[in-house]
């Protein structure tokens, strides 16, 4: 497929979205974008990667399809949503938690923070007991990345990580509502940092401060004026404090990637690579990172010689749990890789949907995530509900990391979401008990 048609097929589907959801910040624009970026980096050949089968363009092609049908599905039935009450920009949100200047929603920010910071303390206690040393450890760095892994990285209770990435989603509502970087900003992503440094790994500290991205944007986008504080002056802080913040997660994911070894030996590398070398995140590696994926879906659809349980990568936490009880064996975390002809083993969620659900599912699941996702869209703007906002935040993540992998196979993940929910329900059923009596 040619860098003109995936631009052409780009182009309509951003004007269509803009047409559809009256803001450029949506849900089919971010899974529009993301593919377009990971298609024509790969048709660039930076890398002299294998060409991509008509079979897998194919497959972009009706998975693409079915992203677009799933929010003008939604879109021509929205009478059901009473399309009267629509208003874009003056979604009011009523919650406890915004409540005596957002008191309970900081204090929740404060304890997932906290408990997140404890967890990388657990983390990094038992890499001191292990190696010995900060020094060590650092040295180490390739060797702890292979033990997590290999499932042997232990330290510190289950779980307790996944709480700062339900904080980061509140942090990213308190952000935009006050017009400013903050303490509440920062404080759940430097414990998703300090944390996943520990493990030697980067996804968890990209896929947090998309979170916070995502969160920042829709309540900003979306919500009433009045319920966001600007001003020249906060608007000037919020750019510097945001260059900040984007500093500090570029130097995490950096430093973490030179700790663990970063390989730029690629096969088929070619000599543009030269020109760009000491610009910082603009090397082979970060080209591969960003492009690599379709052509192995490519490969792995050429193939075809995976065989999980049905909804096994998509739904990996759950079947971990029950592996525990000893019901089913312990799934594999890793996916396989494949040769491309660099070995790789992200092969974006159409690999996970595929091999879980057949060739139905690689239509039928991105289809109903974009329905799923637009009926959140319009059920928050016109109620300004936060559980809608709650489901809206992850399901954007989803969209915007589906040219890596279905992202439910993460713990943290899925964890974090369910606990928000939860927490979110517990506390607003909780308070208009009270104020009825």
């Amino acid at each position: 497929m040619s860098i003109l048609i995936v631009l052409m097929i780009s182009v309509s589907t951003v004007v269509l979205s803009k047409w559809i959801f009256k803001k450029w910040f949506n849900h089919l624009l971010i899974h529009t974008l993301a593919w377009t970026v990971f298609l024509v980096l790969y048709e660039l050949k930076f890398i002299r990667y294998i060409q991509i089968s008509n079979e897998a363009f194919l497959v972009f092609f009706v998975t693409h399809i079915g992203v677009v049908s799933g929010a003008l599905t939604v879109y021509f039935a929205r009478d059901i949503f009473r399309k009267n009450l629509l208003d874009i920009g003056r979604v009011r949100v009523h919650s406890v938690l915004f409540e005596d200047d957002f008191k309970v929603l900081k204090v929740i920010i404060l304890i997932t923070s906290i408990i997140g910071f404890y967890s990388a303390y657990q983390q990094w206690t038992f890499l001191l007991n292990k190696f010995g040393s900060f020094t060590t450890i650092i040295i180490r760095a390739n060797l702890i990345y292979r033990m997590r892994v290999a499932g042997e990285l232990e330290g510190g209770i289950p779980y307790l990580s996944v709480l700062p990435y339900a904080g980061i989603v509140l942090s990213g509502i308190y952000t935009a509502a006050k017009n400013k970087i903050s303490f509440y900003t920062f404080l759940p992503l430097v414990a998703i940092i300090i944390k996943d440094a520990a493990s030697v790994g980067r996804g968890g500290i990209f896929v947090g401060f998309a979170m916070l991205v995502t969160s920042f944007f829709l309540f900003r986008h979306t919500v009433s004026k009045h319920q966001i504080a600007k001003s020249i002056s906060s608007t000037k802080k919020l750019v510097l404090g945001s260059i900040l913040l984007f500093t500090i997660v570029v130097t995490s994911l950096t430093v973490v990637i030179e700790f663990r070894g970063k390989y730029e030996n690629f096969k088929g590398k070619t000599n543009v690579f030269k020109k760009w070398e000491g610009i910082p995140l603009v090397s082979a590696s970060t080209y591969f990172y960003f492009s690599s994926d379709v052509g192995v879906f490519s490969k792995y659809f050429e193939k075809q010689s995976e065989n999980p349980m049905i909804g096994e990568n998509t739904l990996l936490p759950f079947y971990n749990l029950i592996s525990k009880l000893g019901l089913i064996e312990h799934p594999n975390f890793y996916p396989r890789g494949y040769n491309i002809p660099n070995w790789s083993n992200a092969a974006t969620y159409l690999k996970d949907i595929h091999a879980d659900f057949g060739n139905l599912g690689l239509f039928l699941i991105p289809y109903l995530i974009s329905l799923i996702s637009t009926f959140f869209w319009f059920r928050f703007f016109i109620n300004g509900d936060l559980i809608a906002f709650t489901n809206l935040t992850y399901l954007y993540v989803i969209n915007a990391f589906s040219v890596f992998s279905m992202i439910t196979r993460a713990a943290f993940f899925v964890m974090s979401f369910l606990f928000l929910l939860i927490c979110i329900s517990f506390i607003e059923r909780y308070w208009n008990r009270i104020k009825m009596i």
